[in-house]
C-alpha cells in the first residue's frame, strides 16, 4: 500500500507543478493579449477622433453653393411641384397592381 501511496503523491505533485506552470503561462499569454487589443484600440479611436476633427473643421466653413442649392430645395418644397405625398402613394400602388398581374 505504501507503493501506491507514494506514486499517487507524486503524481499529485507533478499534477500541481504542471497546473501551476500552466496558469502561469495562461496569464502571460493573457496579458499580452490585452496590451496587443488596448493598443489597438487606442489607435483606432485617435483614427476616429482625427476624422472626427476634420469633419467637423468642414462643417464650420461656409456652405457652398451645391448645399445652399439643396437646403432652399429641401425647404421650399419646390423639388416635388404640385405633387403631394398621398398622389405618390397612388402612383405606387398603382404600379403594384399593374406588376402582379
Amino acid at each position: 500500500m505504501s507503493l501506491f501511496r507514494v506514486r499517487l503523491a507524486s503524481f499529485a505533485a507533478g499534477f500541481a507543478v504542471a497546473g501551476g506552470l500552466a496558469i502561469y503561462q495562461l496569464q502571460k499569454d493573457l496579458w499580452a493579449s490585452h496590451k496587443v487589443l488596448s493598443e489597438q484600440a487606442a489607435n483606432y479611436q485617435a483614427t476616429v477622433e482625427k476624422r472626427l476633427a476634420k469633419l467637423e473643421a468642414g462643417s464650420k466653413s461656409p456652405p457652398s453653393a451645391l448645399s445652399e442649392g439643396l437646403a432652399e430645395l429641401r425647404f421650399s418644397g419646390s423639388s416635388l411641384g404640385s405633387v403631394q405625398p398621398q398622389e405618390i402613394k397612388q402612383e405606387q400602388e398603382a404600379s403594384q397592381t399593374f406588376s402582379t398581374d
